[in-house]
């Protein structure tokens, strides 16, 4: 299943950190397949990096929101135009899609962003 670092904004406080970490750890424990790995406290930046193991984006996206954890941005690598294909469309049904970002694995960048459109396109209708 691929990882996903997901990335959120918070008050730079211990109180903060510890109540966002417990609501990641929480989104993993009310959704089956999305598996919670660490935290990572960035207080300088007010920022904080959760990791998960998920079958998807938007698998991750609902276990955060049933959790009630804000994800500002979701940051996945992937090889294949599909399956960030597959994450912008999904996401864009919740109106979110602006909040994933891709990383092209594969060194074909052109290819896989003509990819990417094609399919989100044909899958949005």
């Amino acid at each position: 299943m691929p990882r996903f670092l997901v990335e959120s904004y918070v008050a730079a406080s211990a109180t903060s950190f510890d109540e966002c970490r417990k609501r990641a750890r929480q989104a993993a424990k009310l959704t089956p397949d999305v598996r919670y790995v660490r935290t990572t406290f960035l207080p300088g930046d007010e920022t904080v990096l959760h990791l998960f193991v998920a079958p998807s984006a938007e698998a991750l996206g609902e276990a955060g929101r049933l959790a009630g954890l804000q994800f500002d941005r979701i940051v996945v690598c992937s090889v294949t135009g599909s399956t960030q294909a597959g994450m912008v469309a999904g996401f864009a049904q919740h109106d979110r899609a602006e909040t994933v970002l891709g990383i092209d694995g594969s060194a074909t960048v052109q290819q896989t962003r003509d990819q990417v459109a094609r399919i989100a396109r044909t899958t949005a209708g």
